[in-house]
């Protein structure tokens, strides 16, 4: 068994055997975390403390996890619900951590028509949350619809309308009108 397999679901409540586990979960799903909360939040600090606040959250709640052959959704999940928490809580206060910043100057016209990293990552950032997270989750981690719709907490059909508006969104931001 290889450093970075996840480890057998905890057969017992045996400390070292649950500590083991979560260590395992949590090596194996960070990553993942940190992305999708950085394609929500768009702020670094803020996309760490919502994957670190998921990995508290299972630390605390493992026994909740009816299905742990799910746990990477249900992380997603908790992840998803912070962050709406978050939201709602800041938009009662005016933010001053992140405040806005004028545009750059234009891009040169011999770099427009080349489609690039940054400029994909800036188009997905400029979607609203709801396009952006179905993208992720999406592209990025591979879930199916059906999962989608758990993490998110909305019906198939939602998920798959929002996935068609999101691809249509980046192709009018990253192609050039004909």
């Amino acid at each position: 068994m290889s450093s970075n397999a996840p480890v057998a679901d905890p057969v017992s409540e045996a400390p070292a055997e649950v500590d083991a586990w979560l260590e395992s979960v949590v090596r194996e799903h960070y990553r993942a975390l940190y992305a999708f909360a950085l394609s929500l939040s768009r702020h670094p600090a803020d996309a760490a403390d919502l994957a670190q606040q998921a990995t508290v959250t299972l630390a605390t709640r493992w026994r909740d996890i009816e299905d742990r052959s799910k746990v990477k959704s249900w992380l997603f999940t908790c992840l998803h619900r912070e962050f709406l928490k978050q939201r709602r809580r800041d938009s009662r206060m005016v933010s001053l951590e992140h405040p806005e910043v004028p545009a750059e100057a234009a891009t040169p016209p011999e770099q427009e028509k080349r489609l690039d990293g940054r400029r994909a990552v800036e188009a997905i950032h400029s979607l609203d949350e709801p396009h952006r997270s179905v993208l992720t989750l999406y592209y990025l981690e591979e879930f199916s619809y059906r999962e989608i719709a758990e993490v998110l907490e909305v019906p198939t059909g939602t998920v798959m309308s929002r996935l068609s508006r999101a691809k249509d969104a980046i192709r009018r931001l990253l192609l050039p009108s004909s």
